[in-house]
């Protein structure tokens, strides 16, 4: 909500990490959420960011830009493995309820410590990515 300042939004951040590690060129608009500009809201008449434009058509979410982008360009990959695409998964939904908890002795404080305990114990093993010596999109997921 500040603008020309790179808000904290996870999904933005997603995106950004991905087109970074693709190397790809990329021109960012800053947008204020808290006054959506007209020419925004004609690209994305819902309001949500992150928004990319690709082969001349707007894409939303960043699930659907960071599948779009490794169809478009596989180098290099980041697609996760499937029987690693799991892991570290838990982290941001209890990280979430962590936040939203009213109750310090509800258990989501533990939760959430557990999972980043087991993931960290993950990438000693495995590491330094969850992909081993390759970043994967699961790795800027969690970034």
């Amino acid at each position: 909500t500040t603008p020309n300042k790179l808000g904290d939004c996870p999904f933005t951040q997603r995106v950004l990490l991905t087109l970074e590690e693709k190397h790809l060129p990329y021109d960012m608009k800053f947008v204020d959420l808290s006054n959506k500009p007209d020419w925004f809201l004609k690209i994305s008449p819902e309001g949500k960011v992150p928004l990319i434009k690709l082969d001349e058509k707007w894409v939303p979410d960043s699930d659907v830009i960071s599948q779009a982008l490794e169809e478009k360009f596989p180098k290099p990959p980041l697609t996760t493995p499937p029987e690693k695409a799991s892991v570290g998964s838990k982290i941001f939904p209890k990280f979430v309820a962590f936040l939203k908890s009213k109750d310090s002795g509800d258990g989501t404080e533990q939760a959430l410590l557990d999972e980043l305990t087991a993931f960290n114990d993950y990438l000693k093993e495995n590491g330094p990515f969850i992909n081993g010596n390759e970043v994967s999109a699961a790795d800027l997921s969690l970034g």
